[in-house]
């Protein structure tokens, strides 16, 4: 089979250090004993927990389907830390590398540590910081179900890097083959087969092709190697290739750890097919409790964004009020911080096609309320399709970005900064103002909220005026003037 050439064995450790091979063998153990601990003695279930998340599984990976690179981008861009602007990511489909294909996903993140193995084991009990991550229920990762039956985990390791090849956790999962190593009963062997969801059970890598090892030897800390399963599989990789490069919808618009995301494909012939390259840089500044920020994404455009956090205790309020409203799980109990919105307006072009976004965007039917990008730390569908505005976690966050749009047009118009006025030509400020103005009533947010209303609300109060029509928002030209002036 192609690229089979591999590298074996691991430098030696201080036997006091527990290597990442010891946990992974552990927690495969313990996860083979759990579950013949629901078989009895007559071979029979005691509780069909794994059967039921088998079929879980399944539908998950239905509910994502066409969906698989934006779930790996998701985490690529996850494992980079609060505060990274530098973060790094490359996708790459090398036609050279299995019978049909493999789609590497890398990133120059954090590296895997033990618990970031067991969520990728465990359906929905990710450990993913609620409001520091894009997903937070470990379930986009089983997406690539769609392509492929074995996805193997290559991570640098903190403790004992090595510059040519992996040395920290490197594993794939289990398929149905390894279970006869694994179980020595023929019959829990046959339900192991049959019932055990895929990506259950861990298996330690001692081989890395040369492949995966470039990627080390490029300073990536983690990737995520993806065989391709047939031709169809690599059909849909590459249709997914053709969506990125014709995106709607600016893909890093929100990512602000992202600085850069790789896209291309690798003939059998070792010849680059397709490339993309999307980039991201911003420069920021603080006015009063709001950041204001220009984002260049290069050929994706140029934005004006305004972004303002909010407070935990509106956002353990809403989610109190959700959880005991049957709205939201459990384990949203465990936010802790402030939540945050963001939105966002085209400075070089008219938005086409306003988006709601959770970091990253949602779904076409996911139409924003204005003619820009609304950014927040939603509750969406399971698959960040579209989201359910009467959740009352989301109702807040829509009420909070109908008062970031006015705060933020207040500046605009009453005084800009010396940094708005360096930034922005009035025909920009001008164009800003009206984008950000001007809210309406879409199908994608049901609703009894009046958010236009709620808006002129807002900016009359902050303009200190009693009613809307009185605010001086209106782009004005001068009579006689041969360009828009500050006046408004």
């Amino acid at each position: 089979m192609k690229g089979m050439e591999a590298e074996t064995g691991l430098p030696d450790l201080d036997p006091a250090t527990s290597h990442p091979r010891d946990f992974v063998n552990e927690h495969a153990a313990r996860k083979i004993k759990a579950f013949r601990g629901t078989i009895d003695e007559r071979g029979d279930y005691l509780d069909e927990v794994y059967k039921s998340n088998a079929s879980l599984a399944t539908n998950i990976a239905s509910d994502y389907r066409d969906r698989f690179v934006i779930e790996m981008i998701q985490n690529a861009y996850d494992a980079h830390p609060l505060g990274t602007r530098d973060g790094r990511i490359e996708i790459i489909l090398d036609m050279r590398e299995g019978s049909n294909g493999t789609l590497f996903v890398a990133n120059k993140g954090r590296p895997f540590v033990e618990g970031n193995v067991k969520d990728l084991c465990d359906i929905g009990l990710s450990r993913k910081p609620l409001g520091e991550s894009i997903g937070n229920k470990g379930l986009g990762f089983r997406s690539v179900v769609q392509i492929t039956d074995i996805p193997s985990i290559y991570s640098q390791s903190d403790s004992f890097p090595a510059a040519d090849r992996f040395s920290g956790f490197c594993f794939r999962f289990a398929a149905s083959s390894d279970y006869a190593g694994l179980i020595d009963d023929s019959r829990h062997l046959q339900l192991a087969s049959r019932d055990l969801p895929p990506f259950h059970i861990p298996v330690w890598l001692e081989r890395q092709t040369k492949a995966v090892r470039g990627f080390a030897k490029d300073g990536f800390s983690t990737v995520i190697e993806l065989p391709l399963r047939d031709e169809v599989a690599a059909e849909s990789v590459r249709r997914q290739f053709i969506d990125l490069r014709n995106q709607t919808v600016p893909m890093l618009l929100f990512l602000d750890r992202a600085a850069s995301l790789a896209v291309r494909i690798v003939t059998e012939a070792g010849d680059i097919e397709t490339t993309l390259t999307l980039t991201r840089s911003e420069d920021a500044f603080k006015a009063a409790d709001m950041e204001f920020a220009r984002v260049d994404l290069g050929e994706a455009g140029v934005f004006l964004v305004t972004r303002r956090r909010v407070a935990e205790i509106k956002m353990k309020d809403a989610i109190g009020k959700a959880i005991a409203g049957k709205e939201l799980n459990e384990h949203w109990e465990r936010w802790e911080g402030d939540g945050d919105v963001a939105l966002a307006v085209r400075l070089d072009a008219v938005v086409q096609s306003p988006r709601l976004y959770t970091f990253l965007p949602m779904g076409e039917q996911a139409e924003a309320p204005f003619l820009g990008h609304l950014h927040g730390s939603f509750f969406p569908s399971s698959n960040r399709k579209h989201l359910n505005a009467r959740i009352q976690l989301n109702a807040l966050l829509l009420k909070e970005a109908t008062s970031l749009a006015a705060d933020a047009i207040h500046p605009l118009v009453a005084a800009p900064s010396a940094k708005i006025v360096d930034w922005l030509s009035e025909r920009e400020r001008a164009a800003a103002v009206v984008d950000l103005l001007c809210w309406a009533h879409v199908g994608s947010l049901e609703t009894d909220e009046d958010f236009p209303a709620d808006l002129a609300c807002r900016l009359a109060e902050r303009f200190g005026v009693e009613a809307f029509q009185d605010v001086p928002l209106v782009p004005c030209q001068p009579v006689g003037a041969k360009r828009v002036g500050p006046t408004w």
